[in-house]
């Protein structure tokens, strides 16, 4: 089975959960949609990937998504989905997505976060600078990626047939 994996990134932590991921995958590509288009008919399941501002879903992979819906649904498909909050990620997919895709995922996984300063432009970059000193105010990391729920979500796909 041929798999993609599909993200868009502003700090870097979807293409480090993205790699992660592939790495443990058989059989997988990797496609930042800022500077790659796949073609998903020659993938049989596309797992994507993206960062929630401001309860939307990156706009360069909610519109590539949403160009590609017809194909997506003739495929197996996943998300994964990195931000801070962990409690409603889901019902922002939905809302960015659509039920129908919603429903028809293999997988829908929190998979974790990071704030990075360094990589952020413009108003992001305040924002970022900002959670960055809540999250050191508050003994938290600054990026907190799943290792294990990167593998479990690996372990489903593989199984998938």
């Amino acid at each position: 089975m041929r798999k993609a994996i599909v993200y868009a990134t502003k700090s870097g932590t979807c293409q480090d959960i993205a790699l992660m991921l592939k790495d443990n995958l058989t059989n997988a590509e990797v496609f930042d949609i800022s500077t790659e288009t796949p073609n998903l008919a020659n993938y049989d399941l596309v797992v994507f990937g993206g960062a929630y501002y401001a309860g939307m879903l990156m706009g360069k992979l909610r519109k590539f998504i949403k160009a590609n819906r017809d194909l997506i649904k003739q495929r197996k498909y996943a998300f994964f989905v990195s931000c801070m909050e962990t409690k409603n990620y889901k019902e922002l997919l939905k809302k960015n997505v659509g039920e129908d895709l919603f429903e028809g995922a293999e997988d829908i996984r929190w998979l974790g976060y990071g704030v990075s300063v360094e990589k952020s432009k413009g108003f992001t970059k305040l924002v970022s600078k900002l959670l960055k000193y809540a999250l050191t105010k508050e003994n938290k990391p600054i990026t907190l990626i799943d290792d294990n729920q990167i593998k479990d979500m690996a372990k489903k796909l593989e199984e998938i047939k």
